[in-house]
C-alpha cells in the first residue's frame, strides 16, 4: 500500500511539473550576417511563460553545440549566452544579450564584459537589423553568404 501510494505521490507530481506545450525546434537567420540560431520553448505558464532554450552559431561554422542560449518567448524573444571559442576552449569576453521583436521582425544585440566602471556596462552591438524565422534546422550558410559574423567590428 506504502508502494501504490508512493507511485501515485511520484505521478502527481510528475504531472504537475510537466511543460503544458512544447514547439518544434525553430531557425532564426539575420539575412546582413552569416550567424544563426536555433531554439525550441517550452511554456510553464502562471508567472513563468515561455522558456526559451537552444544554440547559437556565432563562428557561422554550422555547429551550434558549444554556445547555449536561453531566455524567454513572447511578443519579444530575449536571449542569453557567453560564447565559447571553439579554437581554444575559452569562453568571450562578454556575455550576449538578444532582445527580437516579433511583430517588425527587427533585433538588437546587446554585450556587456560585466564591468560597471565607464568602460564597462552594456553596450549595444547591432539595433534595428532584420531576422527571419522558419520552422526546423537552421542548417549551414556560413560560407555561402560570405556575411560578417554579428560579433565583427562594423
Amino acid at each position: 500500500m506504502k508502494k501504490l501510494a508512493l507511485c501515485c505521490l511520484l505521478f502527481t507530481l510528475a504531472a504537475i511539473a510537466a511543460p503544458r506545450s512544447h514547439a518544434a525546434q525553430r531557425c532564426i537567420r539575420f539575412p546582413a550576417y552569416c550567424d544563426s540560431i536555433e531554439f525550441d520553448d517550452t511554456d510553464f505558464g502562471g508567472q513563468y511563460g515561455f522558456v526559451t532554450w537552444g544554440a547559437w552559431d556565432w563562428q557561422c561554422t554550422g555547429e551550434r553545440g558549444d554556445t547555449n542560449i536561453i531566455g524567454r518567448g513572447g511578443s519579444k524573444l530575449v536571449f542569453g549566452t557567453r560564447p565559447v571559442n571553439k579554437a581554444n576552449n575559452v569562453p568571450s569576453t562578454y556575455s550576449f544579450m538578444f532582445v527580437l521583436t516579433r511583430d517588425n521582425r527587427l533585433f538588437d544585440l546587446y554585450k556587456t564584459n560585466g564591468d560597471t566602471d565607464d568602460h564597462g556596462g552594456i553596450h549595444q552591438v547591432r539595433v534595428n537589423q532584420a531576422w527571419t524565422l522558419k520552422q526546423g534546422s537552421c542548417g549551414y550558410s556560413g560560407e555561402t553568404n560570405h556575411n560578417p559574423r554579428l560579433v565583427d567590428q562594423r
